[in-house]
C-alpha cells in the first residue's frame, strides 16, 4: 500500500512608531498524527500522552493532511487508491468529506504540499517515478510534472528551506538516505543524509516552528517517533512513544492559539496617570482565539515581561504600566495548556504604553 505524506507553514512580522506595533504570534510547531489503515481511525497527538481520536475513511485508504481550505490549520484527507478519488474534511472530526474529487489512478501515491506558496495545500501524484502537481483541487489536469528519484524510494514532501513553498524529498529504505530538491524540477539531490533505517516511515514538519520542515521517523517495531530539527545526520532532537505498529504517520499544524484582540492595527495605547500605583497605566483588553480538536477543558494563560502573570481565560483586562518612562513595550504571552498540564500552543504580542 502507498505510504502517506504531507506539510506547511508561518511567521511574524514588527511595526514600530512612536508607540505602535507587531502583530500576533508565531504559528505553532507542527505536530505528529497517526492513521491506522485497519480501523479507519486517527489519532492526533496534541500533547505528551494526550490525542484526539476520531474516524474518517475506510480501511485501507491512504491518509492525507493538510490545509485544505487555506485557514493555517492542516485536516484529515484521504485517497482511495483502488479508484483514484480523494475526500477531504476541513476540521479533525468524525463526518462527511467537504470536498470529493478524482485524481489520478488507481495505485497512484499521493503526496501534499503548498507547491507555490500561497498558503493553500493541494495535491501531486507520483506514478513510475514522475511526479504530477496541481496547484488546485479538483479534477484538473497537472500543471507541470518532472522526476525525482528511484521507483523504489518512497516519496515525502516538505519546505526544506523554508522559502513557503512544499517541495519533494525521497526516503531510500535500502540504504537509510534521504535526498531532497528545493524546487519542482527534474534534477540531482540538492542534499542527502542518513536518517533512520528499512523498517522506518518518514514523514516531516516544522517541529521547533523556525520556518523550515525537517524530517522524522516513525518506527513501527517500537511505536515510537524519532525527530531531527535539522536536514542532516544527526541523533533525533525529540523522542517520544506514540500509537502502534501498523499505523500511518503524518504532520502539520492542528492545534493553534492566535491573540486576536487588540487588533493588529491597534497596539498602542496611551496610559493615564494611577496615583494608586504611582504609575502611568493603560487598561488594555485581550482575546485570543483557539482552535484545537477534542480538548476539553483548557486554559488560557497570560503573561508579560514587565509585569508577570495577568490572568487566565480566553479573555482578559490587564493593566500595563510605563515604569514612569515616557514608552514601554510589553511582550504579553499567551500560554495554551490542557488541564492536565501540557503546553499546547503559545502565542506573543508587543504592545506599547506611552504616558501622556
Amino acid at each position: 500500500m502507498p505510504r502517506p505524506r504531507r506539510y506547511v507553514i508561518g511567521v511574524v512580522a514588527v511595526f514600530l512608531l512612536l508607540v505602535a506595533a507587531i502583530a500576533p504570534a508565531s504559528a505553532s510547531e507542527d505536530r505528529v498524527a497517526l492513521f491506522d489503515p485497519a480501523t479507519g481511525q486517527w489519532h492526533l497527538r496534541t500533547g505528551g500522552d494526550e490525542a484526539t481520536t476520531f474516524f474518517f475513511g475506510i480501511p485501507d485508504d491512504v491518509p492525507l493532511f493538510g490545509d485544505w481550505d487555506c485557514d493555517g490549520i492542516d485536516t484529515v484527507g484521504m485517497y482511495r487508491s483502488t479508484t483514484g478519488f480523494v475526500y477531504l474534511r476541513n476540521s479533525n472530526d468524525f463526518g462527511v468529506a467537504d470536498l470529493s474529487f478524482f485524481f489520478g489512478i488507481p495505485g497512484d501515491v499521493p503526496l501534499v504540499g503548498d507547491w507555490d506558496g500561497d498558503g493553500c495545500d493541494t495535491l501531486a501524484i507520483r506514478r513510475n517515478g514522475e511526479i504530477f502537481v496541481s496547484n488546485t483541487l479538483g479534477t484538473v489536469t497537472a500543471d507541470f510534472s518532472f522526476f525525482f528519484g528511484a521507483l523504489s524510494d518512497v516519496p515525502f514532501t516538505a519546505d526544506f528551506d523554508g522559502d513557503g513553498e512544499t517541495t519533494v524529498g525521497v526516503f531510500r529504505e535500502s540504504t537509510g538516505f534521504v535526498y531532497y530538491r528545493n524546487d519542482l524540477v527534474t534534477g540531482f539531490a540538492e542534499a542527502e543524509f542518513f536518517y533512520g533505517v528499512a523498517s522506518d516511515l518518514i514523514v516531516a514538519g516544522d517541529w521547533d516552528d523556525d520556518g523550515d520542515e525537517t524530517v522524522g521517523i516513525f518506527r513501527p517495531s517500537l511505536a515510537r517517533f524519532f525527530l531531527a530539527n535539522v536536514n542532516d545526520t544527526v541523533a533525533a532532537d525529540v523522542e517520544f512513544d506514540f500509537g502502534q505498529m501498523g499505523w500511518y504517520p503524518v504532520a502539520g499544524e492542528f492545534a493553534s492559539l492566535e491573540i486576536t484582540t487588540p487588533a493588529t492595527d491597534n497596539l498602542s495605547f496611551e496610559a493615564t496617570f494611577d496615583a494608586g500605583a504611582n504609575d502611568f497605566v493603560a487598561d488594555v483588553l485581550f482575546t485570543a482565539t483557539i482552535d484545537i480538536p477534542g480538548i476539553d477543558p483548557f486554559t488560557v494563560s497570560w503573561e508579560s515581561d514587565l509585569e508577570g502573570p495577568l490572568g487566565m481565560g480566553p479573555s482578559i483586562t490587564a493593566s500595563l504600566s510605563t515604569d514612569l518612562q515616557d514608552i514601554a513595550s510589553h511582550v504579553v504571552t499567551a500560554t495554551l495548556t490542557t488541564d492536565s498540564g501540557t503546553v499546547i500552543d503559545t502565542a506573543q504580542v508587543i504592545i506599547f504604553v506611552g504616558s501622556n
